[in-house]
């Protein structure tokens, strides 16, 4: 048994570029089958392979090529010499692209995304120990019940709750409602398991998403402009960072409105980086019972996946989605 290594880019492969600042690792350094990534695993690694899939840095990535991670996941998930899953990623999409994975999973075998906020290149490079870390997570058969994981930084995240809290400190992540395990030593204490979108239990189809949803966070003071720019520009659904529980200004409020009425589907979370969006407040109470769907705990980022699934796999009604 072997643990598969997908190599998805990021900073843990990426190289000085012009004028001294980072970009992807690319195609032209010869790395076609991870070769890079290959050298940065800690000595002792378990048997491994390793697929190279994405050479870029993840703020460059799309639907489609999380929608290729994924495939990467589930061929190897079915190979029966794997034992688990390893996806070297980028921090920025990290959340996301776990996450989408985690739609797809069919919990078989652990799957952990990991990478690195320091480059190979620099003294204090965390690369090598979280990969160590997702190495021995990946082979870890009770984690294959908790869906996609994330492994950084001493940190056990489910890709549900998983949300980048600082750009370059090397524990770069938290999981909301401090909903995490840990690595420590070779011990590892797991996280409670991710919860599966509504009551629907199993992966969603597969397939590529479409850019279909608007991600949307309010401020102060803010108008009802760009729920109505986002409606005219054919946006399906619509998801709110709001403000504390969900709240929102009374003419953000009417745009919803406005956005319902037209066909298109909100969903309401909150900027905050803890806490369950409830509605308990009169504007957010006034959104909930205009048709916006409450998030609960689930992070915005993660519920523009989510939507967006949901719109692609014709899943009605979409409050099911956030039950």
């Amino acid at each position: 048994m072997r643990i598969h290594l997908v190599d998805a880019g990021g900073t843990i492969t990426s190289v000085v570029g012009a004028g001294g600042a980072l970009a992807g690792a690319g195609d032209a350094d010869g790395n076609e089958a991870g070769e890079a990534l290959r050298a940065l695993l800690p000595a002792g690694a378990p048997p491994f392979s390793v697929e190279k899939v994405y050479a870029g840095l993840s703020e460059a990535m799309g639907f489609a090529d999380f929608s290729r991670v994924a495939e990467a996941i589930g061929r190897a998930c079915r190979d029966p010499e794997v034992a688990g899953v390893v996806v070297a990623h980028g921090t920025d999409t990290m959340e996301e692209a776990a996450y989408y994975a985690d739609l797809l999973h069919d919990r078989s075998k652990p799957v952990v995304f990991t990478g690195a906020q320091r480059a190979a290149h620099a003294p204090d490079f965390d690369g090598t120990a979280n990969l160590g870390d997702a190495l021995a997570l990946a082979g870890f058969a009770q984690a294959r019940d908790h869906g996609v994981l994330i492994a950084f930084g001493g940190l056990i995240l489910p890709a549900a709750q998983a949300t980048k809290v600082h750009l370059a400190q090397t524990q770069g992540f938290a999981a909301r409602d401090g909903n995490d395990g840990r690595i420590e030593g070779g011990a590892i204490t797991l996280p409670r398991p991710g919860v599966r979108p509504g009551a629907r239990g199993g992966p969603l189809a597969r397939g590529p998403l479409g850019e279909r949803v608007a991600l949307i966070t309010l401020s102060a003071g803010m108008s009802g402009k760009l729920i109505d720019a986002a409606v005219a520009a054919g946006y399906e659904g619509i998801v709110l960072a709001g403000l504390g529980s969900g709240n929102a200004p009374d003419a953000v409020v009417e745009a919803v409105g406005r956005a319902l009425g037209a066909g298109v589907a909100v969903a309401l979370g909150t900027r905050c980086l803890a806490g369950s969006v409830d509605g308990v407040y009169s504007s957010g109470h006034a959104l909930v019972a205009a048709g916006a769907l409450p998030l609960r705990e689930l992070p915005a980022p993660q519920a523009r996946i989510l939507l967006a699934a949901g719109l692609e796999n014709g899943i009605t009604p979409l409050s099911a989605l956030f039950a």
